[in-house]
């Protein structure tokens, strides 16, 4: 499965989400990029869009992106199993994902 890390930056959501879509993705990780309190909706119009996304916060992004690089050492079928049974908060800092606390 691959998937795309994508900054909030000013473009939409649903933008995003059909550009990673039509580059082949199977889908769409988008992270903030500043510190909030709480994130905002991401909503838009899902016709034709066939690949999952999800907004995170600016920490879970970061994290992500050091996964990406290699800069922590995790295998792949070490922490899938991990994610998609703890995904709440995050494995290095042990913050939730969602609120950053």
């Amino acid at each position: 499965m691959a998937f795309v890390l994508i900054a909030r930056g000013n473009c939409s959501f649903e933008g995003k989400v059909r550009a990673a879509q039509r580059a082949g993705f199977d889908a769409a990780l988008v992270h903030d990029d500043e510190d909030k309190a709480s994130l905002y909706s991401m909503v838009g119009d899902p016709e034709g869009i066939h690949i999952p996304a999800v907004f995170v916060s600016k920490m879970a992004g970061e994290t992500l992106k050091k996964f990406a690089r290699g800069e922590d050492e995790f295998h792949v079928e070490c922490i899938d199993p991990w994610l998609t049974k703890w995904g709440t908060f995050c494995p290095v800092c042990k913050l939730e994902v969602l609120t950053g606390e």
